[in-house]
């Protein structure tokens, strides 16, 4: 089900949704909360941190009950794949067990459920790769998104999962390549430097803002299953470097 969705779609549908979001401080989550609050007449939302919402604990989960939430943009996750890695069985319990717990929080108030899936469900040596693509993570970070991305899809046929371009945006929050080479910028001019090593990984840098409203647009359509979504084009993680360089 790949749409390339114009500029003018209109996402104020949602109007009169009560929007739960778990994760609210992470990059996704964030932008989410951006774009709902921009909106002229924004619809309820219930932003929740980590800090506020543990989604490993089901009796913390199970409380939001009271929200009565009809969507639940389900962001929380362990994103750091390095730390997966090392922690298998945390990744597990974040993502596999941790959505879990919102798909009974769903089905108790019969609300919608978005989950975001990352790319590296997939093993890359296909390219590009499409709905029809079968996964194949070779790693325990994209393991544990799959296993939760098919949790949701089984327990919810009202769910809808997008599967992610590399994204950036987030600022602060922003822990992938953009925010990473950024944030180690000044420190690289203030020690003289005048070149960095940076690979040269190909990829679709993906605005988070615009994930999320196009994410805002299928859910106003009442769209259901997977989709792929990332910018069009294609860049060099060398190529994205120079343009950071060139912008700050």
């Amino acid at each position: 089900m790949t749409v390339l969705l114009e500029e003018s779609s209109d996402i104020t549908a949602l109007r009169g949704e009560r929007i739960l979001i778990t994760g609210a401080s992470g990059m996704l989550g964030r932008a989410f909360v951006e774009v709902l609050s921009a909106l002229p007449a924004p619809p309820e939302v219930y932003v929740c941190s980590h800090d506020q919402l543990d989604v490993t604990d089901p009796e913390q989960v199970m409380s939001l009950v009271a929200a009565a939430p009809t969507i639940i943009l389900h962001c929380a996750g362990l994103t750091s794949a390095d730390r997966c890695e090392r922690e298998p069985a945390l990744a597990s319990l974040v993502h596999v067990e941790g959505t879990r717990n919102v798909v009974r929080l769903a089905e108790a108030v019969s609300a919608r459920i978005f989950y975001p899936q990352s790319v590296f469900i997939f093993d890359g040596r296909t390219s590009p790769v499409t709905e029809r693509t079968d996964p194949s993570p070779p790693f325990v970070y994209g393991q544990v998104k799959l296993e939760a991305e098919r949790l949701v899809m089984a327990a919810a046929p009202s769910a809808l999962a997008v599967r992610m371009a590399g994204f950036f945006g987030g600022d602060g929050a922003d822990k992938n390549f953009v925010g990473q080479f950024t944030s180690q910028l000044a420190g690289m001019l203030a020690r003289g430097e005048t070149s960095c090593e940076v690979g040269d990984r190909v990829w679709q840098p993906t605005y988070t803002l615009d994930l999320a409203a196009n994410v805002l647009v299928l859910l106003a359509r009442g769209e259901t299953g997977v989709y792929h979504m990332g910018a069009l084009g294609e860049a060099s993680f060398a190529e994205v470097a120079q343009a950071c360089v060139e912008e700050l």
